[in-house]
């Protein structure tokens, strides 16, 4: 649906393509294990540059932090829509 930085504060980063495949990746994954309709996955990339998942919590408890909540919710409505066909 969406993802961004986890933190605000701080010196700005971005991921490489690579990175931001692999991230998704494996947040996409826990979401399929976690099987819950709004759900938010938190991921962190260990100095090795290894995935790791951080926490799941439920879709309410996200702060948009990263994530424009315009943009997120038309990407929601989008997927409605192709599902309802």
């Amino acid at each position: 649906m969406g993802w961004g930085p986890y933190w605000w504060q701080g010196t700005p980063y971005t991921m490489t393509p690579r990175e931001e495949h692999d991230a998704l990746a494996l947040a996409g994954e826990a979401a399929r294990r976690v099987a819950l309709p709004f759900l938010v996955v938190d991921v962190a990339q260990e100095q090795s540059g290894r995935w790791i998942v951080i926490e799941c919590n439920d879709g309410q408890e996200s702060g948009y932090v990263g994530v424009s909540p315009f943009a997120l919710w038309q990407r929601v409505l989008d997927l409605e829509r192709e599902r309802a066909g």
